[in-house]
């Protein structure tokens, strides 16, 4: 069985799939994106669990 515990099992791109380009789902998604782009949390969640020095929750 894989080990799902390491950085490397999610080692690929991932995405989220809504119903319709004019979603207002999709709209919500990618402005909540922007944010925590903007605002440096996704950064920190980002090092956090999927950054190669990744030490998982505290």
């Amino acid at each position: 069985m894989a080990d799902t515990t390491s950085y490397k099992y999610l080692n690929k791109q991932l995405g989220i799939i809504v119903k319709g380009c004019g979603s207002i789902y999709r709209e919500m998604i990618n402005e909540a994106l922007l944010k925590v782009k903007e605002n440096g949390k996704y950064n920190s969640i980002y090092n956090r669990w999927f950054s190669e020095n990744s030490e998982g929750p505290e």
